[in-house]
């Protein structure tokens, strides 16, 4: 028997989101869990926050990394990419209460094991203006992890 959760507002997400002691994501009114990192994770998005404050240091870029929201206004959703980074001042959905989405992130990057990359749909940033690049496992740092990179396209 097939049944169907209700649909949850975007505020009410956000304010439930706000004081969470675990995180969830968001897409078009549904809300799921999201499971934990190990040390192996950790590591390759610290590598990679280090790789770019170095790059980053004087171009006027904010790096973001883990437990902050991203949203992505289609398809309603919100993410918390393991880094993303925001050139210019931080736009975010504007709102009384609750947990901050930004919403203007230029570079996301995403950690995923090779088994959850296939089990994961990233399919919908392309269509936001975001350009994929993958990085090899090996660069990464581990054999079982791969780093996903978008970049927003300029118009």
């Amino acid at each position: 028997m097939n049944q169907k959760l209700p649909y949850i507002p975007l505020d009410v997400y956000l304010q439930h989101e706000e004081t969470a002691l675990l995180k969830s994501e968001y897409l078009n009114g549904t809300v799921v869990a999201m499971g934990g990192n190990n040390i192996s994770h950790d590591g390759i998005c610290n590598r990679l926050v280090a790789s770019l404050l170095a790059c980053l240091d004087e171009k006027g870029c904010e790096i973001v990394s883990r437990d902050v929201i991203l949203y992505i206004k289609k398809p309603n959703r919100t993410r918390y990419p393991d880094v993303f980074i925001i050139c210019g001042p931080p736009e975010s959905l504007k709102r009384s209460r609750g947990a901050t989405a930004y919403t203007n992130p230029c570079v996301i990057a995403k950690v995923l094991s090779l088994i959850v990359e296939h089990m994961t749909n990233l399919d919908q940033l392309p269509a936001q203006g975001f350009l994929f690049s993958a990085v090899p496992p090996k660069v990464a740092g581990f054999g079982t992890f791969a780093v996903r990179a978008f970049a927003r396209v300029r118009d």
